[in-house]
């Protein structure tokens, strides 16, 4: 059943990501977590029973009566989510866990084209998707491939996308839809999706999106990683050495991206005679074993590589994540893979597991989805959770 937020203060938060996080908790196991006494624990766990976000379970017995075990209830309620890329989008209706009630629906649409021309169409999709719900989805989560500015919450000086550049996205979607909406990052949202669905052992866990260009999103000690003003994780603008021919749409020269993403690779392709316009369109050229587009590939998963292996010895993650179209193709995958391994000194890389998405699509849906919840039921303590800034609301749920 469909419930609001609870509204009783950030205790029942701490509660929820508990339980989120580990799977189950009792009333003692709570005590234990969080220094709370009895009385207090049993306040907050009845307040979450009462809006459904928690569902009881009988713990195994050690003698006596079993104690009721917690479990999260991903039924409680619905979101809305929407993963935009720079020319393919993927929406849909979600439970808290971010698992789609319905078949997601794919958009192809040029997001260069400004909010203006494209939101209008996102708009529609998302109208549709909260009226064929079952009951009124609680929160939008949108995926912008842009920065965002941690104070503002608004896109900042996106170098592909220039017209979205301080468009108050969130407050354009709340005026269509009338539903609390928050905007981050596409490539944090996968970065989460990833890391609590597939990798929750890893400590530290980078996520790389090679698309139409490049991105990159950091968890370390388990949380998002924005950086001092959000633009964390932009290694697709780091400069190499001996590309000083090849512009970046940000109007420098010799960016990661204005070498290696797939808009570069089909620019290139499309020089040597072969019709690609998109990454996906290099992939598919890939695949039909083209050799020289099978060389540019490699090539470009080097590239990646070597800015990677800068990322192993300055981060030291547990795991690196490649996702997007040309990022889970195995020749970008083996490539990075002989970099990283190779640079960085022995124990950066020891235990250094580099993997394709196990999400794919649904990376950023389910990242959108975790990090929603987050917002709606936030914890106390901000070393728990990814902090994302509260900015004003004008919404009515």
């Amino acid at each position: 059943m469909n419930r609001s937020p609870t509204q009783q203060g950030s205790g029942e938060g701490l509660v929820l990501h508990l339980v989120r996080e580990h799977g189950s908790h009792t009333r003692a196991s709570l005590g234990e977590a969080t220094g709370w006494a009895r009385s207090t624990v049993t306040r907050r766990v009845d307040a979450l029973l009462e809006s459904e976000l928690l569902i009881t379970s009988e713990a195994p017995s050690t003698g006596g009566r079993p104690p009721e075990r917690f479990r999260f209830n991903p039924h409680a309620g619905s979101l809305v989510v929407a993963d935009l890329g720079i020319t393919h989008s993927r929406l849909a209706v979600v439970d808290l866990l971010g698992n789609p009630l319905q078949p997601p629906t794919d958009l192809e649409l040029d997001l260069t084209a400004g909010p203006e021309r494209t939101l209008p169409a996102i708009h529609k999709i998302i109208t549709a998707l909260m009226a064929e719900a079952e009951t009124p989805p609680l929160a939008i989560g949108f995926g912008l491939p842009a920065p965002i500015d941690a104070e503002t919450g608004l896109p900042s000086d996106p170098p592909i996308l220039s017209a979205w550049n301080a468009y108050p996205v969130a407050q354009a979607v709340e005026s269509e839809v009338s539903t609390t909406t928050y905007v981050e990052k596409d490539v944090n949202l996968m970065a989460v999706g990833e890391h609590r669905r597939c990798w929750p052992q890893a400590r530290s866990l980078v996520f790389v999106k090679v698309g139409t260009g490049i991105g990159c999103g950091t968890i370390v000690h388990g949380r998002l990683y924005r950086g001092a003003h959000g633009a964390a994780g932009d290694i697709g603008h780091i400069q190499l050495d001996g590309f000083t021919d090849r512009l970046c749409r940000c109007g420098r020269n010799g960016c990661l991206e204005a070498v290696a993403g797939g808009a570069a690779l089909a620019t290139q392709l499309s020089a040597l005679g072969r019709r690609t316009d998109t990454a996906r369109a290099v992939v598919a050229l890939v695949h039909t074993g083209d050799a020289q587009a099978k060389a540019i590939v490699r090539a470009a998963g080097t590239h990646i590589g070597s800015v990677l292996a800068g990322v192993v010895s300055f981060a030291n993650p547990d795991v690196i994540v490649l996702g997007g179209d040309l990022g889970i193709e195995p020749l970008i995958l083996a490539s990075v893979r002989a970099e990283v391994h190779s640079r960085p000194l022995a124990l950066a890389t020891r235990h250094l597991a580099v993997e394709p998405s196990q999400l794919g699509a649904d990376a950023g849906i389910v990242g959108a989805a975790e990090l929603v919840v987050d917002r709606l039921w936030p914890a106390p303590q901000t070393d728990c959770l990814p902090v994302i800034p509260d900015h004003s609301r004008h919404s009515t749920r």
